[in-house]
């Protein structure tokens, strides 16, 4: 069945890219969530002194804005390695989703956006470039068309999560955030188990 072929494929997957597609999963989840549970929230609740339209207009322009800044560092990024990079990019966005948790206003869901933009761009360019360097030559056209069915998927997740959320700025934002720390552990313990033990 295909989804045995899947979970086939997931098993035959080095543990950098299996780990590259969790963070990239969490990038395509925040992404989701942000632009659905944000727009309902503004709708419903508009920020003291903007209105909806131009919050999120603003958010929105920050996001594209940070987009353009993944791919400006992406393409900088020489030898680097794309786990690091991506890891530090799911870092910021944890740190940014904690700030709006706890300070909710228009600079801080600005900065958001900003962030979440990077950070999807950036995490899908560090797994594009491990699964072309580490996946063999039998699996990597599977791979690639794997992963962008996995982020699809991730993002309507995320979206899906922001509809189902009440509208309460603090709780959806600590519950996207606590998403993101969750797919930071799941990285790591991917990577722990495929390291040779002694």
């Amino acid at each position: 069945s295909r989804r045995e072929r899947a979970r086939e494929l997931r098993r035959s997957l080095p543990a950098p890219v299996r780990a590259a597609l969790t963070t990239a999963s969490g990038a395509k989840v925040l992404s989701g969530f942000v632009t659905l549970f944000l727009s309902f929230l503004l709708w419903d609740q508009p920020l003291p002194g903007v209105s909806s339209v131009l919050a999120l207009g603003l958010v929105g322009v920050a996001a594209g804005a940070g987009n353009g800044l993944g791919s400006f560092i992406g393409n900088r990024i020489g030898d680097r390695s794309p786990t690091v990079i991506a890891s530090t990019a799911l870092l910021v966005a944890i740190a940014a989703g904690l700030l709006v948790t706890l300070a909710y206003s228009l600079p801080t869901v600005v900065l958001l956006g900003l962030v979440s933009g990077a950070f999807g761009q950036l995490a899908k360019l560090c797994l594009d470039a491990l699964i072309q360097d580490d996946t063999a030559d039998s699996l990597r056209a599977q791979a690639f068309s794997w992963s962008e069915t996995r982020l699809q998927a991730a993002w309507v997740g995320g979206g899906a999560l922001g509809i189902a959320m009440p509208l309460v700025a603090r709780l959806g934002f600590g519950v996207v955030t606590a998403v993101l720390v969750g797919v930071l552990v799941a990285g790591v313990v991917i990577r722990r188990r495929a390291r040779p033990v002694g």
